[in-house]
């Protein structure tokens, strides 16, 4: 049941889900366990329970906050852009030898998924120890996709963070396979055990259980490069595209897309239905509108889709808003490089974001509960009474809540987490408040992103996770310091801490939360993330202005600056007759009396007449219409 993975979230009434039609031979993922809710990307969540992210047709790799520190800063691979990474480590087996062009075929291949993804692909050396040992004489077991060891339980997924490689005591600062199995960590073995194949299996699994690629005939050659980035995309996650319920039926209202004959086929399992198949998710998007993703257009030029040929010869027909297309024009079963929907399924499952540019990141765990002197476990942020009168504190909480069906079994990350307990007394819709970015300093209110920043700034966003789980679970809110609601969530949501964001660009903002009917609505929040943005320097004041002379001379014309009034210079006969220039080096205001003949310009001062122009007027009597006038801007 759901129970096993700990999602009680996705039972119904009281009752376990059941997974038999979800069943893979690793065990009950519960992927899709959700009582009959359809379709799945209306209910499925991208999230973390105990390091599962569960949306994609394999498991995901484990999450780490930061790259650690077998990294090394001069690696293209440890480039900073990211909030969070996904390290996977490989090797190559013996019989890949050091000059085999698979040793440059595949990390061109895992380049393709890093290049624009929070993957991360990191070699290490194999020195003959494996996450499961194999017995002498026995070859290991093909990883042909799909056939997966079974998993013991929810236990094994225990959030990785990189706390491995803290132990790990590498001396020499090369990683190899003993390391990581010493550490109880999984890596992707490469081996070419056969020849006439290529193969991979199916997202992660913990070990002692092993993750193999067999690059056979992929070597490279002939565009086998694309059959390696496919089976890669196997390995982290990704199903076949034509496995979606959507593929060849109608399914919430959308497909079919593709029709072809069972019996044609040359391997129907490949082609079969699967209910793990992503099609979109529930999951907030990541541009911090706290909109779900929804659905998933099909995507015919997916890397993981099969070519025409693949499903026999005239066999796949393919169907673009009920018309049939030509499988080539929709460029089918490519393999040349993953699709914009590739990439975007992957940002989805992992739930990547980039660090927003230019912005100095705050980081919150609320771990200081022992501190008496820290009521919320973490300065820098003010709740309840503080912040209003209106409002009731949030406090400072380790392991789980006091209410049953309710509240969060433990953090997020570390310890401490900060939760709204809605037990009696708080009535109904009473409000909750936790507050950052304004504190008082030197007798003013200042900008906490401020003193962080070394000078003006603001909040530009914030990243956190929630747990709001219940029956009466109420609304929790990002509002900024102007009364502005930018992200909100309401109702129970799936029994998991979840990912919020949200844009602020304020000076402050405060998360409220409204308690809901009962006593089962607690709200959790832990590992806040505050982006501070430095406020652009104002504009320069304009130089002074040159004092006004104490007498204009006779004959000539004050030249006086448009948008300020100030005055720039004068005019004199005779010597400013046809200048264009003035001193400082700037153009002056001044119309000009030019003739149609000789080419001739004077300075056009007021009156439509030879009276108007500083020295002689155009002899030529349609002279105004070649009168010009200018402004300061223009001139200037």
């Amino acid at each position: 049941s759901c129970d096993q993975l700990h999602l009680s979230e996705q039972n119904c009434n009281g009752k376990p889900c059941t997974c038999s039609r979800l069943k893979s031979t690793y065990g009950c993922n519960c992927f899709g366990c959700l009582c009959g809710k359809e379709p799945t990307w209306e209910h499925r969540r991208c999230m973390w329970q105990d390091g599962l992210v569960s949306c994609g047709a394999g498991r995901q790799w484990p999450i780490v906050r930061e790259l650690p520190g077998a990294c090394t800063a001069s690696d293209d691979e440890c480039a900073s852009e990211w909030e969070h990474y996904v390290l996977i480590h490989y090797a190559f087996e013996p019989d890949i030898s050091e000059a085999d062009v698979r040793r440059d075929t595949f990390p061109e291949a895992a380049k393709m998924w890093s290049e624009h993804t929070c993957i991360r692909f990191k070699e290490v050396e194999y020195d003959g120890a494996a996450t499961r040992p194999r017995q002498p004489g026995r070859p290991s077991r093909r990883p042909l996709f799909g056939s997966l060891p079974r998993a013991r339980d929810g236990a094994d997924f225990a959030r990785y963070d990189g706390a491995d490689f803290t132990r790990l005591g590498v001396a020499d600062g090369v990683l190899s396979t003993s390391d990581l199995v010493a550490a109880g960590t999984q890596y992707i073995a490469l081996n070419r055990e056969d020849p006439e194949s290529c193969g991979s299996h199916l997202g992660y699994a913990p070990p002692p259980n092993t993750r193999e690629i067999n690059l056979g005939w992929c070597d490279g050659s002939g565009g086998s490069l694309g059959s390696v980035v496919h089976e890669l995309g196997h390995m982290i996650g990704l199903g076949h595209t034509m496995k979606r319920p959507d593929a060849a039926r109608e399914y919430g209202g959308k497909g079919p897309h593709i029709s072809f004959d069972r019996a044609a086929l040359t391997s129907p399992s490949q082609w079969a239905e699967s209910a793990n198949a992503y099609m979109g998710s529930a999951t907030d998007a990541l541009e911090g509108s706290g909109e779900p993703v929804g659905y998933r257009p099909y995507d015919f030029g997916s890397i993981m889709h099969y070519s025409a040929g693949q499903a026999g010869r005239g066999n796949l027909k393919v169907w673009v808003d009920g018309e049939e297309r030509d499988p080539a024009e929709l460029n089918v079963g490519q393999r040349n490089r993953p699709s914009q929907g590739d990439l975007e399924q992957l940002t989805d499952m992992y739930q990547c974001r980039k660090k927003p540019r230019g912005s100095t990141p705050l980081p919150f765990g609320f771990e200081d509960v022992d501190n008496p002197a820290v009521p919320l476990g973490q300065t820098g942020w003010r709740s309840g009474s503080d912040v209003s009168d209106k409002y009731l504190s949030f406090v400072s909480r380790v392991g789980r809540t006091p209410s049953k069906g309710t509240g969060p079994k433990g953090a997020f990350d570390g310890a401490g987490y900060v939760y709204a307990e809605v037990s009696h007394p708080v009535a109904a819709n009473a409000v909750f408040a936790l507050q950052f970015g304004e504190s008082s300093q030197q007798g003013r209110v200042a900008s906490d992103c401020t003193r962080a920043v070394g000078g003006d700034a603001d909040v530009s966003s914030v990243d956190f996770f929630y747990h709001l789980h219940g029956d009466d679970a109420g609304e929790l809110r990002v509002v900024t310091r102007e009364g502005e609601v930018v992200w909100k969530k309401g109702g129970s949501q799936p029994d998991a801490w979840l990912r919020g964001h949200a844009k602020v660009r304020s000076r402050a903002f405060r998360f409220e939360y409204t308690r809901g009917g009962g006593w089962q609505g607690d709200l959790a929040i832990d590992e806040v993330v505050v982006n501070c943005e430095a406020l652009p320097l104002p504009p320069l004041a304009p130089p002074p202005s040159p004092p006004l002379p104490l007498e204009i001379p006779l004959g000539g014309s004050a030249v006086i600056r448009g948008d300020t009034g100030a005055f720039v210079s004068c005019l004199l006969p005779g010597r400013d007759n046809k200048t264009t220039r003035a001193p400082w080096d700037r153009q002056l205001i001044a119309p000009q009396c030019c003739s149609p003949t000789d080419d001739t310009c004077t300075r056009y001062v007021g009156t439509n007449d030879a009276n108007g122009c500083l020295a002689r007027f155009s002899e030529t009597k349609d002279a105004p219409n070649y009168i010009t006038p200018f402004t300061y801007g223009e001139a200037a």
